[in-house]
């Protein structure tokens, strides 16, 4: 049996871990709009970090949008593809889409975290990175969206992922028109779980850093 002074510090941890939980989410509940009247209201600013936070963001999104007003971005095609995969022979999902004149710069590619698919980087960040003359591409991490995993299979390895990233590289330095052909290397800019999956990529491929 515990010992109660060690039960009642176990009870104090977890009351203080929850109250840290609630207190980090409480701003959440409540819309970014009701905070900023609300200060302005007042006359004071909103003394939590994470809904200053939050109302940056939001101020940054809407410059983001704003920017893109007027931008040759929204005429910019996106093509969504099926591609087989060299290596891991996956049947991928692979989004692209194709500025004029974008030869001269390295094209972007976008790697999606858990529980999304490529669709999450279409909706603002393709016209923008369009809009400064990038090609972007993104396809659908094994298991998610549009590139099945194989039959039965209900979770993937990192590294299979990792095979796959190879063969989107792979397929990005074949194809002149997104930057291949040793013209340019990709960035590739990853989120959430594409983090690891690109620090996975480079711990095998340490040449590519």
């Amino acid at each position: 049996m515990m010992h109660r002074s060690k039960l009642n510090g176990l009870v104090i941890a977890l009351f203080l871990y929850t109250l840290r939980l609630c207190s980090a989410f409480a701003p959440l509940l409540h819309s970014n709009n009701h905070k900023t009247v609300a200060a302005e209201e007042t006359g004071h600013r909103p003394t939590t970090s994470i809904v200053t936070k939050n109302c940056h963001r939001a101020v940054t999104k809407m410059s983001l949008l704003e920017n893109l007003k007027g931008s040759s971005a929204k005429t910019t095609p996106i093509e969504v593809k099926k591609i087989e995969l060299s290596g891991s022979g996956t049947v991928a999902q692979v989004t692209t889409s194709i500025p004029k004149g974008s030869d001269d710069k390295p094209p972007l590619l976008f790697i999606h975290g858990s529980f999304h698919a490529d669709w999450c980087w279409t909706e603002h960040y393709f016209p923008y990175f369009t809009s400064l003359g990038y090609a972007c591409i993104a396809y659908c991490l094994r298991g998610t969206g549009g590139t099945p995993a194989e039959e039965g299979v209900k979770k993937t390895k990192i590294m299979d992922h990792v095979e796959d990233l190879e063969g989107i590289l792979e397929y990005i330095s074949k194809n002149k028109e997104i930057g291949g052909l040793g013209m340019k290397s990709p960035v590739m800019v990853a989120h959430s779980f594409g983090g690891p999956l690109v620090m996975k990529y480079l711990e095998k491929n340490p040449a590519a850093a």
